[in-house]
């Protein structure tokens, strides 16, 4: 039997920058952003994959090595067993927004460079 997960695609681009086609691999497409962490919470070894009907959590972090604060948004896409987008629609794997805003952000203190901190714990209570 295969397993279908979903993969979280980042599209990691702030509101002034160009839109850029995304891909299904592990890419970052910013070099301002640096330390990108992404797993099922609980072990930073964990690959980034849901398991439907779960309460399994992914968490999200990175820096961006810029000083001060910009908007960052994700979006979710369900994949198969391959990482590609499978052909179920949105409201057969997700409860609520496929996208949203990713809000929780430190900035550093004390360090050269500066750099903001964000991170996301996905699913929210936005979605299921």
């Amino acid at each position: 039997m295969k397993t279908n997960f979903i993969l979280i695609i980042l599209s990691l681009i702030t509101l002034t920058a160009k839109a850029q086609k995304v891909k299904n691999e592990d890419l970052i497409y910013d070099d301002k952003i640096h330390t990108v962490l992404f797993y099922k919470t609980g072990n930073q070894m964990n690959p980034p994959v849901l398991r439907l009907g779960t309460n399994d959590k992914l968490r999200l972090a990175f820096d961006d090595m810029s000083n001060k604060s910009y908007l960052f948004r994700y979006t979710i896409i369900h994949c198969n067993y391959k990482w590609e987008p499978s052909n179920l629609q949105q409201n057969e794997y997700i409860d609520g927004y496929e996208e949203g805003d990713i809000n929780n952000y430190e900035f550093s203190l004390n360090a050269i460079p500066p750099y903001v901190h964000y991170e996301l714990i996905f699913p929210g209570p936005d979605m299921k």
